[in-house]
C-alpha cells in the first residue's frame, strides 16, 4: 500500500519576502496577530537569542535548502539560479517534499503567511507550487544594519553581509516584477506600525481573496511594539555606487502596488559576486574535508583498509623488487628481457 499524494493547502496565501535580518519575523508575527495562519508550532524554527520568534516553517526551510543545494549553494552562499530554474527536472523532483512541507506547516487551512528569507531567491518555485495568485509583502532594511546583525549572529564579515544584502534584494525585486506587492522598510514599520498596517489593510482589501476579512489592526500594532528591536540609525554605510542605486530604488518603491514595476535593476557588482563566489568555494571545500574525515573515522573505512591496500597495489602494478626478480630469472633462463 502506497501513501496518498498530498494536496497543496488552498490558502489563500500571502508571502512575506525579505533578506535575513530585515524584520520579516516581526512583520509575519504581526500578520499572525492580524488574523493570518502561521506555521504550526510543532514545525516552527527553534527560537534564537537574537530572534525568539521566527514564525518560519522548519519543513519549508529544509526544502529551500535542498533547492539551493541543487545549484551548489546555500542561504549564506547563494548560487546563480538560471532563468526558468523552477521548471528544471532536478528542481521538480522536490515538489512532493514541498507539498508535504506545506501540509505539515499549515494543517488547518485558511489564509496563510508564508515566510522564509530564502524565498527572495526561490519565489518563482513557490509561485508554481501554490494555488492561485500570490500577493507579497516585501520588507527591506538598510544594508549596514543587516550586515551588522549577521555579524553578531553568524560571525560574518561586514563585506559578506553587504554582498548578501545586494544579492537577496536584487533577486527579490526581479522575482516580484508584475506581482501585487506591498513594499516597506523595516525602519518604517518600527517607526509607525499603525500607519503601515492601516495602509497595508487597504492593499489587502484590494485583493479579492482577502477582501472583507476581519483584521485586528490593534493586535498587529501591539505585536510590532512587543518585538521592537535591532532598530539602529545606520546610514547607508560604505557602499558601491550600484548598491546606493539599489538602496535608492528600494526607498522609492514604498507602499501599495497592484503590479510592481521596479524599473531597471542595478547590475550585480563584480565585488559582491566575487565575495559570494569565494565564500561558496571555501564552504564547499570545508564540507568536502568534513565528509572525508567522517568517512576515514568510520568503522567501514577501517574494516576495508586491507582491501583498499590490495587494490592500490594492483593499480600500481608489480613492485620494483618483483620486476628485478623477474628480469634476473629471465637472464638465467635465456629468455627475453624487458627494455
Amino acid at each position: 500500500m502506497t501513501d496518498s499524494v498530498p494536496v497543496v493547502p488552498t490558502g489563500p496565501w500571502l508571502a512575506v519576502l525579505g533578506m535575513h535580518r530585515s524584520g520579516t519575523s516581526a512583520v509575519t508575527g504581526a500578520l499572525g496577530a492580524l488574523g493570518f495562519n502561521l506555521p504550526a508550532l510543532s514545525d516552527q524554527l527553534d527560537p534564537h537569542e537574537s530572534n525568539p520568534d521566527h514564525f518560519e516553517s522548519l519543513s519549508i526551510m529544509r526544502v529551500n535548502d535542498a533547492l539551493l543545494k541543487v545549484f551548489g549553494g546555500g542561504w549564506d552562499s547563494p548560487p546563480e539560479l538560471p532563468p526558468g530554474f523552477e521548471e528544471r527536472k532536478e528542481v521538480r523532483e522536490h515538489d512532493l517534499a514541498a507539498i508535504r512541507a506545506l501540509v505539515r506547516a499549515f494543517p488547518s487551512g485558511g489564509p496563510g503567511a508564508l515566510k522564509d528569507p530564502r524565498n527572495c531567491l526561490l519565489l518563482p518555485y513557490w509561485r508554481r507550487i501554490l494555488p492561485g495568485p500570490l500577493p507579497v509583502i516585501f520588507v527591506w532594511r538598510s544594508p549596514l544594519a543587516v550586515a551588522r546583525s549577521l555579524q553578531e549572529r553568524n560571525g560574518f564579515s561586514l563585506v559578506h553581509g553587504i554582498a548578501l544584502w545586494e544579492h537577496y534584494n536584487v533577486s527579490a525585486l526581479a522575482a516580484l516584477e508584475g506581482l501585487d506587492c506591498y513594499v516597506t522598510s523595516y525602519e518604517s514599520v518600527l517607526d509607525d506600525p499603525r500607519a503601515i498596517f492601516a495602509d497595508l489593510l487597504v492593499w489587502l482589501d484590494d485583493q479579492p481573496m482577502f477582501s472583507g476579512g476581519h483584521w485586528d489592526i490593534e493586535a498587529a500594532q501591539s505585536a510590532i511594539t512587543r518585538v521592537y528591536r535591532h532598530h539602529d540609525e545606520d546610514a547607508a554605510g560604505p557602499l558601491l555606487d550600484s548598491q546606493r542605486a539599489l538602496l535608492g530604488l528600494l526607498a522609492s518603491l514604498g507602499g501599495r502596488h497592484r503590479s510592481l514595476i521596479p524599473g531597471e535593476l542595478p547590475a550585480p557588482s563584480p565585488w559582491a559576486t566575487d565575495v559570494l563566489t569565494t565564500y561558496r568555494d571555501v564552504t564547499a571545500r570545508r564540507a568536502a574535508d568534513r565528509t572525508i574525515r567522517a568517512m576515514q573515522a568510520s568503522a567501514s573505512w577501517r574494516i576495508t583498509r586491507p582491501l583498499r591496500s590490495l587494490s592500490g597495489l594492483a593499480r600500481r602494478g608489480p613492485s620494483r623488487h618483483a620486476t628485478e626478480h623477474r628480469r634476473s630469472t629471465m637472464r638465467h633462463s635465456g629468455g627475453p628481457i624487458d627494455q
